[in-house]
């Protein structure tokens, strides 16, 4: 939970810096972020339903969409001047929705690698 801060602090600083003083496309960072909301909840999908060698065949692609969907935002982001105020606080309720769906999310691997390596350590020492 020590990344909140820093990832808020980020994002906000991303909205709200830039060279150019054109307005940003709002609907299309918010459409951004849904996506890597919905990208986000795939890989938790995969993550908590995670417990053999083949429910992990497609954790990888999940991630590697994630990352994209992140590099999506941030070149949109990063693409004009600065928000309205309306605007800016639209995009900040999508961060904190995003903060709270990364938490769950860090949380559910976290929960699934302690499952494993319970199992792993039950399954060892019956040996």
């Amino acid at each position: 939970m020590h990344f909140r801060l820093p990832l808020i602090l980020y994002l906000s600083a991303t909205a709200l810096t830039s060279a150019a003083a054109i307005k940003r496309d709002t609907p299309k960072i918010l459409a951004d972020y849904s996506d890597l909301n919905t990208k986000i909840a795939t890989f938790k999908g995969l993550v908590d339903k995670f417990n053999s060698i083949f429910d992990g065949i497609p954790i990888p692609a999940a991630a590697t969409n994630m990352q994209n969907a992140v590099k999506t935002l941030t070149t949109d982001m990063t693409a004009a001047g600065p928000f309205s105020q309306a605007d800016s606080t639209q995009v900040t309720t999508a961060t904190s929705v995003l903060e709270v769906a990364c938490i769950n999310t860090l949380q559910s691997v976290e929960n699934k690698v302690c499952a494993l390596h319970l199992k792993s350590f039950s399954a060892s020492s019956r040996h």
